[in-house]
C-alpha cells in the first residue's frame, strides 16, 4: 500500500523534488565557469534522474488496476523511449541554430513545465479523492479541501 504524507504519496514527493533539482541543474549548466562546477551539476543531474525515473515508473504502475500493470509499464517505458529517440535530433537542431546555452535553457523550461503539470495533476487527484471521501461521509467539502 502506498504511504501518504499530507495527501501526496512518497513516490510522487520524491519524483517532484528530484525533477525540480534536475531542472534547476540543467538551467545552471550554461552559467558554468569552472570545471568542478560542471562536475557537481552533472552529479546532481545524474542522481536526480536516478531517483525520479524509478519514482515515476512506480507511480505509473500505481495508476492502473493491478491486472493492467504490465500495460502501464509498457506505456511508461514506450513514452520514455520515444523521448530518447525524438529528443536528440530536436535538441541537436536547436543547438545548431541557437547554441548550447539555449538547449539547456529550453530543456530546463520543458522539464519545469512537465513538473508543474505533474504537481497540478497530483493536486487535482488529491482534491478529487478528498471530495469523494467527504461525499461518502456526508461532510461539508470545505473541511477537506
Amino acid at each position: 500500500m502506498m504511504r501518504r504524507s499530507r495527501g501526496i504519496n512518497h513516490s510522487a514527493a520524491g519524483g517532484i523534488a528530484t525533477m525540480v533539482a534536475f531542472s534547476a541543474s540543467l538551467a545552471a549548466i550554461p552559467q558554468v565557469s569552472q570545471a568542478w562546477y560542471l562536475v557537481a551539476l552533472g552529479l546532481i543531474c545524474g542522481m536526480s534522474h536516478g531517483i525520479y525515473y524509478p519514482s515515476l515508473s512506480s507511480l505509473a504502475a500505481e495508476r492502473f488496476h493491478p491486472v493492467h500493470g504490465g500495460q502501464a509499464m509498457s506505456l511508461y517505458f514506450s513514452a520514455s523511449s520515444l523521448g530518447m529517440f525524438v529528443g536528440p535530433p530536436i535538441w541537436g537542431a536547436l543547438a545548431d541554430k541557437a547554441g548550447y546555452r539555449m538547449v539547456f535553457a529550453a530543456a530546463a523550461a520543458v522539464l519545469a513545465s512537465a513538473t508543474a503539470s505533474f504537481v497540478y495533476y497530483e493536486w487535482r487527484q488529491h482534491r478529487r479523492a478528498a471530495a469523494a471521501a467527504a461525499d461518502a461521509l456526508e461532510l461539508p467539502r470545505s473541511h477537506h479541501l
